[in-house]
């Protein structure tokens, strides 16, 4: 679900709040903020989404803020995703340093992206590895699950 870029957070709680209603505890719900909140924004609201018991809450913050990444990881139960705008493998180490970010997300698409050296960094510090597929709706399969890094999980976005 999108959310932060055509409601309001009240609207946008209420949409999250209806659709766990009507789809029940057994179907996960996915958010995606796609940048759109501030750091005390995303904890704010977050915590409001935190009832819904969604599957994760996607890029709430500014791509490059990191510290902005981990407070909200460390404020709201949910978890919290992101790394699709993220394009080498220095893009990712402020997540492998801090660990709170239990998902990375890397889009295959992009050309200049080295897939094999993100692969690498995160296999020696224990992640877990999932593909998704846009446009799935269903969470992404666990295809290899031994540990990449403590607590975090790499998620690989390949294009349509």
């Amino acid at each position: 679900m999108q959310v932060a870029h055509l409601f309001t957070a009240d609207e946008d709680v209420a949409n999250v709040r209806d659709m766990r209603a009507a789809l029940g505890d057994d179907i996960e719900i996915m958010v995606d903020v796609n940048q759109g909140w501030t750091v005390a924004e995303a904890i704010k609201v977050g915590r409001r989404l935190d009832d819904y018991r969604l599957h994760w809450l996607e890029e709430p913050v500014i791509a490059d803020d990191f510290d902005g990444y981990h407070a909200v990881a460390d404020a709201i139960r949910t978890p919290v995703v992101g790394g699709e705008n993220h394009f080498t493998h220095h893009d990712f180490k402020p997540f492998f340093r801090r660990r709170q970010i239990p998902i990375l997300q890397r889009t295959s698409c992009a050309a200049a992206m080295p897939v094999a050296v993100i692969a690498e960094q995160a296999s020696r510090r224990a992640a877990n590895r999932a593909t998704h597929v846009p446009g799935t709706e269903r969470a992404p399969e666990r295809v290899h699950p031994e540990p990449v890094v403590d607590g975090i999980h790499e998620l690989v976005t390949t294009c349509g």
